[in-house]
């Protein structure tokens, strides 16, 4: 009789190993089991502690409220999480604006030759003035448009934006506030000796757009006047923010707005929290249970009793 020597000690090793690879196969489910569950219990709790963060982050409360506005055509309403109630009537008389100024060019090319000298005073809150030919950057001994605005926004970039805008071959350089309100208007005025002070002069003069502050009327159009100097007025009412959209013509209503307690919003932001929090205990007690005739171990018992997860949880 032949004999497979190889077969024969493959066989006699796949024996010997048995035992400890059943034991190891064994223990990774185990660990595998324990690891999911253990992950079954932290979605748990992370849900629960978002839901009672709600009630208990800066500024929050238990309580509820609801914004309702007869128009959202005018106003934009926002509010926090604790808000203060109130019943009011909103009329826009005014939106705000930023000032804004356009000079022609004399070229149609950002390339084309600006000045080649002369000073520039700035009006705002004072007067700050450049030399034109601290922007000739190449030292050409002329400054180009391009120059010029380049050299323009790094001198006022806090307050004034300068662009060329182009069209259908004519170039204008438009000079806005970067806020609105008025105390953003200003002033160009060009010394004689650059060539354009009568181009900066008649900008002054005739602004494409005025700066100007946000103009709303509480109690209707003939009601106490607000002013702001944005189109946000923040904290109007503690807690609520009302954003301009669009004026009121005369003949329009005032907007209504009211922010009152939603007692149906709050029951159910309670049930929430109520219902994360029975989840949570359902999953960890039934991960955690020591058993019976009817129901198995919890496969998490030998790892961390119940009242462990749970007071780890509170702390």
């Amino acid at each position: 009789m032949n004999v497979d020597a190889t077969q024969l000690a493959t066989n006699f090793a796949t024996y010997d190993i048995q035992p400890f690879q059943t034991r190891y196969t064994q223990k990774l489910s185990s660990i595998t089991s324990q690891t999911s569950a253990i992950n079954q219990v932290k979605t748990a709790l992370n849900k629960l502690e978002d839901a009672a963060y709600e009630f208990t982050k800066p500024g929050a409360s238990v309580t509820q409220f609801s914004t309702t506005a007869s128009s959202d055509e005018f106003i934009q309403v926002s509010t926090d999480d604790n808000p203060d109630s109130f019943d009011l009537d909103i009329y826009v008389k005014q939106l705000a604006d930023a000032h804004q100024l356009s000079i022609g060019a004399s070229g149609s090319s950002p390339s084309d030759v600006m000045a080649s000298g002369g000073t520039l005073t700035v009006g705002l809150g004072g007067d700050t003035t450049i030399n034109i030919d601290d922007a000739d950057q190449d030292a050409s001994g002329d400054v180009t448009y391009s120059e010029f605005v380049s050299y323009f926004n790094d001198q006022f970039d806090d307050s004034i934006q300068a662009v060329l805008v182009k069209s259908q071959g004519a170039m204008q350089v438009l000079f806005s506030a970067k806020e609105d309100g008025v105390d953003s208007q200003f002033t160009l005025t060009a010394s004689a000796d650059s060539g354009l002070e009568s181009e900066f002069q008649n900008a002054s003069d005739n602004p494409l757009q005025v700066g100007q502050d946000a103009v709303i009327a509480i109690g209707g159009k003939d009601g106490l006047e607000l002013t702001n100097n944005t189109n946000t007025f923040e904290d109007i009412v503690q807690g609520v923010d009302i954003t301009l959209k669009k004026v009121n013509q005369e003949s329009d209503q005032a907007t209504n707005v009211t922010v009152e307690e939603d007692i149906s919003a709050t029951m159910d932001a309670v049930q929430a929290f109520i219902t994360e929090y029975n989840q949570a205990l359902t999953d960890i007690a039934k991960l955690t249970q020591t058993g019976n005739e009817e129901d198995s171990r919890g496969i998490l018992l030998r790892i961390v009793p119940f009242d462990l997860l749970i007071r780890s949880w509170v702390v």
